[in-house]
């Protein structure tokens, strides 16, 4: 079982270096995670970490602080069990920073994971530290306050699949899709006050592409009130 001290210095001045830095730091941590136990147990809130080659999560129980690393492009649901449990079992006195550098994928896993981070009842706040598209932007958007690095990219976008089997079944399944991915765009990022509505009709019945820089997003976060500062 590997604890927080085990991962030796961890050198956070690269948060403020931009997505470079960021991915530099979540790499070099799953590495060295890695290095020392290919797979140990996260457990429940028991101050042990976890590492595998989809997410990594830190935590320190002393300080009741987490960090979660979501570095890769969004797979099978059955490799998130894990960090869904985690973000389950953290209660309010506990903070996370959840740190996202992914350009999307599995839309059944991603709003999994988007769900638990809304659910989750610790101070989580998500990070953009590089690029946050398609599910990734679904999960930035879910923390309870967010922070987008410089420099850093967030892409929305509406759902794209390639699938083979009964044509009727599979109409029916993006139909369904389409309605939930519509939901979240209606009732999460417009009611958050994220994007427009004009935005989210384009988006929506367009299937346009909006792709908002850190300066922007930045922008929108202050206005909405959702920009995580140290003071909140």
């Amino acid at each position: 079982m590997m604890s927080l001290k085990a991962l030796g210095p961890i050198d956070l001045s690269l948060m403020h270096q931009g997505a470079a830095g960021m991915e530099n730091l979540s790499s070099s941590i799953g590495h060295n995670m890695a290095q020392s136990n290919p797979f140990f147990d996260a457990g429940e809130m028991n101050g042990s970490s976890f590492c595998s080659k989809q997410f990594s999560i830190i935590v320190d129980k002393e300080s009741k602080k987490a960090r979660v690393f979501l570095y890769t492009q969004i797979g099978t649901l059955s490799n998130y069990k894990r960090l869904i449990s985690f973000l389950n079992s953290a209660d309010e006195s506990w903070t996370i920073f959840f740190f996202i550098n992914s350009p999307g994928g599995s839309i059944t896993s991603g709003f999994n994971i988007a769900q638990a981070v809304l659910d989750c009842r610790a101070n989580l706040i998500t990070v953009n530290m590089g690029m946050a598209a398609s599910m990734g932007s679904a999960i930035l958007i879910a923390g309870k306050k967010i922070l987008v690095m410089t420099p850093s990219t967030t892409m929305f976008h509406m759902s794209s699949a390639g699938s083979q089997g009964n044509s009727m079944v599979l109409e029916n399944q993006v139909k369904q899709l389409n309605k939930y991915i519509q939901y979240f765009y209606r009732k999460l990022v417009l009611d958050k006050g994220i994007l427009t509505e004009d935005e989210v009709n384009n988006i929506i019945e367009n299937d346009g592409n909006l792709y908002l820089s850190a300066a922007n997003f930045t922008t929108r976060l202050k206005t909405a009130g959702l920009l995580y500062t140290r003071e909140n």
